[in-house]
């Protein structure tokens, strides 16, 4: 049995679209928690994703006695360095207070849950089966370059997705897709594929007429917006995998299960 530990619609029909026979059975795992423990090691935003994608395939895993479990997770990072920030949107979404309010009530604000990290220092894969990362940093920049970075989750409401957009705005962020093999407790498999995303130096009014159109759907994304959405007309450069950015990088995935459960696609 294959098992897709997610809920998310896009990695489903990411999946389906192979051709492949699978059961979707989301996992249930303090998120939070997976990340703290990682950023509280040293570990970064390509670390957090990996863990977090073992988390969810182990999880499901031990409830499947026998399944193959692939789990996946989504970080976005965006760098805290004052060079690459850009100078702020300067009008407020109209939503901005009702956002304020429902932070005084006890909800996180984007400032809030964003998690810092140095994203050089990064531990190792504690699976020797593991993948190695692959990254994909905009030209001319390098790793040792890049200074402290945020690691930003889904917005809450419209209010704090409008406060997201304006973080990213001008400037490039990295989405981290960390994907995993499981089985009988045991990750026969891990991997992270990055792909690089610059925003353009949109206006207020450009934000908001985007997210009038795309609605409560990008609260279900780290970013605040869907590529295969209106909020594309945000963007000025994209570098990466398409599958990567949905959040399910088929291709090492599809590489992974002819090695480790080549039944499932025979040649």
């Amino acid at each position: 049995m294959l098992i897709l530990a997610s809920k998310s619609v896009a990695r489903n029909a990411l999946l389906a679209g192979t051709g492949l026979r699978f059961v979707a059975s989301p996992a249930q795992i303090d998120e939070r928690a997976v990340e703290a423990a990682v950023l509280g090691k040293g570990g970064g935003a390509v670390e957090v994703a990996r863990r977090l994608a073992e988390a969810k395939a182990l999880t499901v895993a031990a409830t499947h006695p026998g399944a193959l479990v692939i789990g996946a997770d989504q970080v976005l990072a965006v760098s805290d360095n004052a060079a690459s920030a850009a100078a702020s949107v300067g009008s407020p979404s109209p939503l901005e207070g009702e956002g304020a309010r429902r932070a005084d009530e006890g909800f996180a604000s984007e400032s809030v849950v964003a998690r810092r990290y140095a994203p050089n220092a990064q531990t190792p894969s504690a699976h020797p089966s593991s993948g190695a990362s692959r990254h994909l940093l905009p030209q001319g920049e390098k790793e040792g370059q890049r200074g402290a970075a945020s690691i930003l989750h889904k917005p809450i409401d419209m209010a704090q997705a409008a406060r997201q957009l304006d973080r990213l705005r001008d400037r490039t962020h990295h989405l981290h897709s960390g994907i995993a093999l499981a089985r009988d407790g045991v990750v026969l498999w891990s991997e992270v594929e990055t792909a690089s995303l610059t925003m353009r130096a949109f206006s207020a009014d450009e934000r908001d007429a985007v997210l009038a159109l795309e609605g409560e759907a990008v609260l279900a994304s780290v970013g605040a917006y869907r590529l295969e959405g209106p909020s594309i007309r945000l963007f000025e450069r994209i570098e990466g995998d398409y599958f990567t950015i949905l959040g399910l990088p088929l291709l090492p995935l599809l590489a992974a299960l002819r090695r480790h459960a080549p039944e499932l696609l025979p040649e």
